[in-house]
């Protein structure tokens, strides 16, 4: 998680979220229990979910998941903090997609729509110039977004996986 959090402060230089073992030194809690039948009273995780992000600002991961599952459900959740919503680009960790691989890590239109959430249309980092035109033409061909694979983002992604260069 801590790679995924280093990736994101290129993207969005002011995020203030800290990776701890120490609760006094984190500002957006993960809580990872089982759902287990006191929890479900709490917060309804019975047959619903395996993790949900709580405006109040703090993550609920269901502990009965894989420890994959968890990651990639512990990062799907952290988009949900960060603003970010559902699609159906298979190689997005916010995908609802049947086909999706559950990845544990912010794919390229990920990133994008972050770039896109914190620091406007110009991504100065990697070049890329999202234009009113091209905005418009994916949300016109929502379809197509998910194949945008900018070289830049695979730096982000492999800081993401722990692959160095």
């Amino acid at each position: 998680l801590s790679n995924v959090i280093d990736a994101l402060t290129i993207v969005i230089p002011d995020l203030r979220i800290k990776y701890s073992n120490d609760h006094s030194q984190v500002n957006l809690p993960i809580h990872i229990y089982p759902c287990n039948e006191a929890i479900d009273f709490q917060i309804a995780c019975k047959d619903e979910y395996s993790g949900a992000y709580f405006p109040s600002d703090w993550i609920f991961i269901d502990g009965n998941n894989s420890k994959n599952f968890r990651k990639h459900v512990i990062v799907h959740e952290l988009g949900h903090a960060l603003g970010l919503g559902h699609n159906l680009c298979s190689d997005s960790v916010m995908s609802y997609s049947d086909l999706s691989d559950y990845p544990s890590f912010f794919s390229h239109i990920d990133l994008m729509q972050l770039q896109v959430l914190y620091a406007g249309k110009t991504n100065i980092i990697f070049g890329n110039n999202l234009d009113s035109e091209k905005i418009q033409y994916y949300h016109n061909n929502i379809n197509e977004a998910c194949s945008v694979k900018s070289p830049g983002w695979l730096k982000l992604i492999n800081l993401q996986l722990g692959i160095s260069e």
